[in-house]
């Protein structure tokens, strides 16, 4: 679990901008589920998630969810170059979801450092499961000494990234998160928006442990303006990966990259999905696999990697890796005219079969990091 603790002068950074501001364009149009999406594929989802007996300040509605967004976009563009995440939107506008828990502010208080958690279960049993979404959530409600809180694939995979609106501290010297304000504009990034920004790379498992300066459970530790610092002093975020050696732009293909991940707008060619997404989510996996043992197995080498697979067949097809043990484990059927991206390891084997015959169609390895379609004829 990723924490993230208030500073105790809030934090406010003027940026020069390099690249135009690139509006977040709130819809003020209240949405209670999550709308058509213009785009297909990965991206982030926004959500206003308040506790049962929550109070309501609109910030889906009135425009200061969608400032926030549009603060970290934009100076993240201004870091990388131009890239940004990918946010999920309907008809042009951010698509924020306003949803009011079951459970009570005490009760979710009260998990502790498992709050994010706790928030997860709720919205993935309301339907908020989509397997290519990661989930920001403004929680207006109290967390116990922490204002922000993130998943950290492989060590712990989540799809939920979240700031705790109303988080408190039992240290009387620290202010309460409330005290820092949303974004002003989308040019002004604050203490709240770079946290969730924060937050959300956590979520897609920043800083890797793989990093020469990663500390702290997925954080760095060169200087306290990186992003993603945490150490023994002031946080002051203004900079995207010092001398880019920890988690964007390093070039290291066997230690994850930000800028290769899949939820990056633009997305790079060898684009990967973060480590142990698909193969923790459910995917409603029959309790037996059906296992075809051929000597062919998976390699034990922890580098993720993704694949693709095409059927443009006119048959449905089934699809398997290939364990450990070297037996066949079904993930799930591609029906004609339909592509799945597949989260997997380099060194492992998949599998296509026909979904009436069993006859084998495709044999492939993963072998590098980088993107590969498989198309089935």
């Amino acid at each position: 679990m990723q924490r993230l603790k208030l500073i105790l002068m809030v934090v406010v950074f003027c940026l020069v901008c390099v690249f135009p501001a690139q509006s977040a364009s709130p819809r003020h149009e209240r949405a209670t589920t999550d709308l058509p999406d213009d785009i297909t594929g990965y991206q982030v989802h926004v959500m206003y998630v308040l506790p049962s007996d929550g109070v309501d300040e609109e910030l889906d509605i009135n425009g200061a969810i969608a400032t926030s967004v549009g603060a970290f976009q934009n100076w993240l563009a201004n870091q990388t170059g131009g890239q940004k995440l990918r946010m999920d939107t309907f008809e042009g506008a951010l698509d924020i979801t306003f949803w009011q828990l079951s459970t009570d502010e005490a009760v979710l208080a009260s998990q502790g450092a498992f709050i994010r958690d706790a928030i997860e279960a709720e919205l993935k049993s309301s339907g908020f499961n989509n397997p290519e979404k990661l989930y920001a959530v403004y929680y207006g409600g109290n967390a116990m000494d922490t204002c922000g809180g993130g998943a950290w694939p492989p060590t712990l995979v989540g799809s939920v990234a979240a700031m705790y609106l109303k988080g408190t501290y039992t240290d009387p010297t620290v202010p309460p998160c409330a005290s820092n304000p949303l974004a002003r504009d989308e040019n002004t990034p604050g203490y709240i928006d770079f946290a969730m920004l924060h937050e959300i790379l956590h979520t897609l498992g920043i800083v890797p442990e793989c990093a020469p300066h990663q500390t702290r459970s997925g954080h760095s530790s060169d200087d306290p303006s990186d992003l993603m610092y945490a150490g023994d002093e002031p946080w002051q975020p203004s900079i995207l990966d010092i001398g880019r050696d920890d988690y964007y732009g390093h070039g290291k293909p066997d230690c994850l990259d930000l800028a290769k991940s899949v939820f990056m707008d633009p997305t790079a060619p060898d684009a990967v999905i973060p480590p142990g997404w698909l193969a923790s989510e459910e995917t409603g996996l029959p309790p037996a696999p059906m296992t075809y043992n051929t000597g062919l197995c998976s390699v034990d080498t922890r580098t993720p990697t993704t694949l693709i697979f095409s059927n443009v067949s006119t048959q449905p097809v089934d699809l398997y890796w290939v364990d450990y043990n070297c037996g066949e484990v079904y993930y799930s059927t591609l029906q004609p005219a339909t592509t799945v991206s597949q989260s997997t390891f380099v060194g492992h084997p998949w599998r296509v079969r026909d979904s009436v015959t069993a006859e084998l169609l495709v044999e492939t390895v993963a072998v590098s990091t980088h993107l590969y379609t498989i198309t089935i004829q």
